[in-house]
């Protein structure tokens, strides 16, 4: 569903873009547009090998349920079934989009040529 930003607060889209986890997930989602934790804790893994040194499965499990998730359900942009660890793109905003790809720019080399 294409929506646009001003249905959501632009400070907390953009508090919620500070995390390269989350942006990480946004770009996966638009792109896959539903995923499930495994897959994800798996595909952050891979993005953050010589990023984030202290990364693991479990770490980013762990934040993936009680940081990341919420904040980007929080802002209307996912639906997040945690009894079926699925979670699904519900809101796509073509400015978001926009956000992302300015933000993309500044990610790590490694990570650019990894995101869809």
């Amino acid at each position: 569903m294409t929506n646009t930003i001003k249905d959501t607060e632009l400070d907390n889209v953009l508090r919620v873009l500070t995390s390269h986890y989350r942006r990480w997930i946004l770009h996966l989602l638009i792109e896959q547009k539903a995923t499930t934790i495994d897959e994800l804790v798996i595909e952050l893994c891979t993005l953050g090998e010589g990023v984030d040194e202290d990364i693991t499965e479990g770490g980013i499990s762990t934040r993936l349920h009680h940081v990341d998730l919420p904040k980007l359900v929080d802002i209307g942009v996912i639906n997040y079934d945690s009894e079926r660890e699925k979670i699904v793109l519900i809101e796509y905003h073509e400015e978001l989009q926009d956000l992302l790809a300015t933000t993309k720019k500044w990610e790590d080399p490694v990570v650019q040529s990894q995101l869809p």
